[in-house]
């Protein structure tokens, strides 16, 4: 519970000023941008790596600041009428993007409060629209097209990582520093790295340091990269944008009501997919994978499936992944610890009778 230690509350400001106007065709618009900033939010960290003890704060900090745009057409009973929604939304916050529980009570690392590092918030896209109206025939007809686009969402992992690089001689972190981040050796500090997913090491690490020449901790001699594009932080890259689409018709006679809804029109089975690392990439040089990628030798001695066995997950199909080499997979954001990888909502029909009563 956030409130375990008797913390003060978070604290939010939000600002926002709107223009609406109802033109006289009966078109109308709205614009609005917005400015929020929540302070002494709550935070679990690691107070000491070595002995694992846990400690929650108030150090926690959201920065989002946007835009929105919407726009109707005239409201008739019967032809088309339809509207516009637009929002740019840029949310920065403490807590690395794919951390667990990023959006709720998150758990993040010591050196990243110390710093004072802000990253993009992994759980929403930039920018986001919807589309659609719908057109309304005597007969009782109506139809009702929808269409909702995103530019995509944070997936990718930095370059930097906060991490502590010196300790103290109980445990403790005596120097916090944003250091390269590699897979073991030089950049990676027990307990104290970023949290991207739920482990630090090899199998979330973008960059790989030449083991008989391993360099320092802030200039490592990095050998082979997954070959993916990276920026500083976390989350510095977009996904795919996505695209769905969905129709709506149902006709009315005498209080009978029947419908039919299509979902994901487009048939786009990885929609709002967010590209995971590969946690079982073998790196052989720049963007070249080796042939041990997605091979897991773990399994179920129960003679169950495989993914049920904390730690150990099914052979991954080349279908997922969102790269030629591997590097990231398809995924439908799970870091919780069982990756749910493969399509997230591919397309579905519903159909639907009601009788008004």
């Amino acid at each position: 519970a956030p409130d375990a230690e008797n913390l003060p509350p978070a604290i939010y400001n939000n600002y926002d000023f709107s223009y609406n106007h109802l033109f006289n065709s009966g078109w109308g618009m709205r614009v609005t941008g917005f400015y929020k900033q929540g302070t002494s939010l709550p935070t679990f960290f690691l107070l000491n790596p070595v002995l694992g003890i846990f400690a929650i704060s108030n150090k926690g900090i959201n920065k989002t600041t946007g835009a929105e745009f919407d726009l109707t057409t005239p409201q008739t009973g019967y032809g088309f009428s339809g509207f516009l929604a637009a929002t740019y939304q840029n949310v920065l916050g403490t807590t690395p993007p794919f951390s667990p529980a990023e959006s709720s009570v998150p758990f993040e690392s010591l050196a990243t409060l110390a710093l004072g590092d802000l990253y993009r918030a992994g759980y929403v896209s930039p920018f986001s629209l919807r589309l659609g109206g719908v057109e309304n025939l005597r007969d009782g007809i109506s139809i009702s097209p929808q269409i909702e686009a995103n530019i995509g969402y944070p997936y990718s992992a930095g370059n930097l990582i906060a991490g502590c690089v010196q300790f103290n001689a109980d445990g403790s972190c005596a120097v916090y520093a944003n250091i390269p981040a590699v897979d073991f050796g030089p950049g990676i500090t027990p307990g104290e790295a970023s949290f991207v997913g739920t482990s630090a090491g090899s199998s979330i690490s973008t960059n790989y340091y030449d083991p008989s020449n391993p360099g320092t901790t802030y200039n490592p001699n990095i050998d082979a990269t997954r070959g993916t594009p990276g920026t500083s932080v976390n989350g510095g890259f977009l996904s795919h944008w996505n695209l769905i689409g969905n129709l709506s018709i149902q006709w009315k006679h005498q209080g009978n009501i029947i419908g039919i809804n299509m979902m994901n029109v487009f048939g786009n089975a990885y929609v709002n997919s967010v590209p995971a690392l590969n946690p079982w990439y073998q790196p052989i040089a720049n963007g070249v994978s080796g042939p041990q990628t997605d091979y897991n030798s773990c399994g179920n001695g129960s003679g169950g499936p495989a993914y049920y066995v904390r730690g150990c997950y099914p052979y991954i199909a080349k279908d997922t992944y969102a790269f030629p080499n591997g590097a990231y997979l398809l995924s439908n954001g799970d870091f919780t610890g069982v990756p749910a990888f493969g399509p997230i909502m591919p397309f579905n029909v519903q159909v639907y009778y009601q009788h008004v009563i």
